[in-house]
């Protein structure tokens, strides 16, 4: 690899055009660590920042044409995916991934913060059965780690037993974020594949709601794997990362705040 080449991080998730989230966020978190980013868009949406008014799944063979097609030409040395919307596509990204030995963060986006479905029912059960169990690591909020373990989970007690169930699934590592939990600390749960649960704690900033964050943390995760960081290491330099991130916030408009990173 010449000194202009540049390791990629495949991203695969939902096209959010206010840029507030899903692909384009991903890109600006990798970016700034120093790797490129190719994106694959599974799911494009109409939303501004403040709603959601639609979403529409991609051609599956589209799709995979378009991650065959970057695979083939470029050092692809990470994968994230994020909103997929059904299981055609959870399907079939499976199985082109199967094989590609890129370590792979998933992102189980659901719904959108604003309120949009993401991954239908179906789509929900195939990523249970296909994609969590070629993870190396799977990054549920609150909501979707519920949804993905079957169990409630409304305090860090719960979130530790959802990590384990997923673990089950056969991810090797679940990150599960408790940025919605009530208080002033974010709290965060990480296990792994025959080890504890460690928790992450810290304060919780004070600038009001912030767009994209989960999409950006698992990107950073990604990205920092695919420098050969290991696991643990990289969640926890990706969240250092992240609320940087968010302090740096800024406002485009109306609606939420949305991350601005700087190159490292």
């Amino acid at each position: 690899m010449s000194a202009r080449e540049k390791k990629t991080v495949l991203v695969i998730g939902g096209l959010d055009p206010s840029g507030g989230a899903g692909i384009l966020a991903d890109a600006g978190a990798i970016r700034s660590l120093g790797l490129h980013c190719a994106a694959v868009c599974a799911v494009r949406t109409v939303q501004d920042g403040v709603s959601f008014s639609s979403a529409m799944a991609q051609d599956i063979s589209l799709i995979v044409d378009e991650i065959e097609s970057i695979f083939e030409r470029q050092q692809v040395k990470a994968v994230k995916i994020g909103a997929l919307g059904n299981s055609e596509i959870v399907i079939g990204v499976g199985r082109f991934l199967l094989d590609s030995g890129s370590p792979i963060v998933v992102d189980p986006v659901i719904r959108s913060t604003s309120g949009g479905e993401l991954l239908d029912d179906g789509g929900v059960t195939a990523m249970r059965d296909h994609l969590i169990p070629m993870a190396a690591l799977v990054t549920p909020n609150l909501a979707e780690a519920s949804v993905l373990s079957k169990i409630p989970v409304d305090n860090v007690e719960d979130m530790t037993e959802a990590a384990r169930i997923i673990l089950r699934l056969g991810a090797r590592a679940v990150l599960v974020k408790g940025g919605h939990l009530d208080g002033s600390r974010v709290v965060d749960v990480f296990a792994s594949a025959g080890a504890g649960a460690v928790i992450f704690e810290n304060d919780m900033l004070d600038v009001g709601e912030v767009r994209g964050t989960g999409c950006a943390l698992a990107s950073l995760i990604a990205a920092r794997l695919g420098r050969g960081v290991k696991m643990r290491e990289a969640v926890e330099g990706a969240r250092v990362i992240l609320r940087d991130a968010m302090a740096r916030s800024v406002k485009t408009e109306a609606g939420p705040r949305v991350l601005s990173f700087i190159d490292r």
